[in-house]
């Protein structure tokens, strides 16, 4: 009892509500995901570009969507931003469930990435206002590892549902998200800083002070989110194109799906939050070394990959970059952040995916279609590989430009060496 008192003092209730959010939403997504790319594969005829074409809508209506996002949340604060948030994507998930024309699916699409827009700052932001420095990368691997949990059981459950009715899927996730959003209506607390003084307005939601910053302020940021755009472009392809090639690469390309899913979140759950505690007296050079170097061979080894053995090895080095760099590059933005700019600087830095998952589906199709699958991620190996030396540079200069603006003490131990 003593242990379990101790675990449930360790995090506050509004990360305890993110984990059984995350959990809840983590399953239903997790059967969803691996299978959305065939099942649109499927509804167009077996076309490729329709289907890239229709996926990039999301992550362009982010784009457009998230910066004001971010803004948005840092005025008005992270409850009601994350209460609309995960209404809206909720109310798009049950519409697929009705959609029968391209128009109508990409509407739902546009209409859920404004809802992740809004979901994504915001709930970082929400973490960076309720944790300690160096409990935060923490905090972000646990909710990495709720999502690797239903990964374990997600894909395996959501090949059953596919085969024998899709629509369920989207059902299951319209109300996992709904659900959600329920549970922080009625439990979750505002976190936001300025929602603690005066700024407060008559309906309990907080107003924060309009402070502008120019834009030479954010342009050390801007500079680290461009340089991460190689990982999210990885990332893209292996969401999109990599759907379509491993049905290439294996004999059963639908298994091979669920067993790279089912590896990856059984690998991650058991290794991302004690990589993520070894690597936390890491400077945030050898972090970006490492994560790196890992992504730039993951890209080859799915490039290469035609054995289920060979996919496994893969996955294994892929989520030792992905424990190690991603995690700790959102504690890193956190610490940069000044408090009322939180909401906004998650914002800016969360672009490079959706930019990556704008252009990169159709630009993966183009490609795939002339030159052969292979070339796309021996391609974005070696992206990663050339922009790994000059993050380092930037990420140091981005650190050093926002120590002087934001009242902290950071570590030595966990600042860029350049």
């Amino acid at each position: 009892m003593r242990k379990i008192k101790t675990l449930l003092e360790r995090y506050d209730r509004v990360i305890w509500i993110r984990f059984v959010g995350e959990f809840i939403t983590g399953i239903s997504g997790a059967m969803l995901a691996p299978f959305l790319i065939l099942y649109l594969h499927e509804v167009f005829n077996g076309s490729v570009m329709i289907p890239m074409l229709v996926v990039s809508l999301q992550p362009f209506t982010e784009m457009l969507v998230t910066f004001l996002a971010g803004q948005y949340t840092d005025r008005v604060g992270r409850k009601i931003s994350i209460n609309g948030s995960l209404f809206l994507q909720g109310a798009a998930m049950i519409g697929f469930i009705f959609a029968d024309s391209v128009w109508l699916i990409a509407v739902l699409y546009a209409l859920n990435g404004a809802g992740r827009a809004i979901y994504i700052p915001a709930s970082r932001a929400q973490i960076a206002d309720q944790t300690s420095e160096d409990m935060r990368s923490e905090v972000f691997a646990v909710i990495s590892a709720i999502g690797s949990f239903g990964m374990t059981i997600g894909p395996a459950a959501g090949l059953i549902l596919y085969k024998s009715s899709p629509s369920l899927l989207f059902l299951l996730e319209g109300s996992a998200l709904l659900i959600y959003f329920a549970i922080c209506t009625a439990f979750m607390k505002e976190t936001a800083p300025f929602t603690t003084g005066a700024h407060v307005n008559g309906n309990g939601f907080g107003t924060a002070p309009a402070i502008r910053k120019p834009l030479s302020f954010y342009l050390p940021l801007i500079g680290v989110m461009l340089l991460s755009m190689p990982i999210s472009l990885f990332y893209a392809q292996m969401e999109t194109t990599y759907r379509l090639f491993s049905q290439d690469m294996f004999k059963d390309g639908v298994f091979a799906l669920t067993l790279m899913s089912i590896a990856k979140a059984v690998i991650s759950l058991f290794v991302e939050i004690p990589l993520v505690k070894w690597s936390s007296k890491f400077t945030m050079k050898k972090i970006i070394g490492i994560s790196y170097v890992c992504f730039a061979l993951a890209a080859v080894g799915l490039g290469l990959s035609s054995t289920y053995v060979m996919l496994i090895i893969t996955v294994l080095i892929l989520t030792i970059g992905e424990s190690i760099g991603l995690n700790h590059f959102l504690s890193f933005v956190g610490r940069m952040a000044p408090a009322d700019k939180r909401g906004t600087f998650f914002a800016i830095y969360g672009t490079h995916w959706d930019l990556s998952r704008t252009i990169s589906p159709a630009i993966g199709g183009i490609i795939m279609l002339h030159v052969g699958g292979g070339f796309i991620f021996f391609g974005a190996g070696a992206l990663l590989l050339i922009t790994l030396v000059i993050q380092q540079k930037v990420a140091g200069i981005a650190e050093r430009s926002y120590l002087n603006t934001v009242p902290k003490n950071i570590p030595d131990s966990r600042r860029v060496v350049v």
